[in-house]
């Protein structure tokens, strides 16, 4: 099974009802080794992320924000 692809965000614990879809409908999607997502009124991209290729569905990466 491939993780890589554009994925709905459906929950955020923290966030009121629909806060998460604010501005867009909540996503996070990861492409082979950089990935991007958004929710509320934030949007980022990381790079790392799953790699294509993997016998593992797996997802390993760094985020810093403020």
């Amino acid at each position: 099974m491939s993780v890589l692809g554009k994925w709905r965000i459906v929950e955020l614990p923290g966030y009121e009802d629909d806060n998460a879809n604010m501005v867009e409908p909540a996503y996070i999607l990861f492409e082979d080794g950089r990935g991007e997502f958004a929710f509320g009124c934030v949007t980022g991209a990381f790079a790392g992320g799953a790699t294509r290729g993997s016998d593992r569905a797996a997802i390993v990466f760094d985020w810093i924000g403020t």
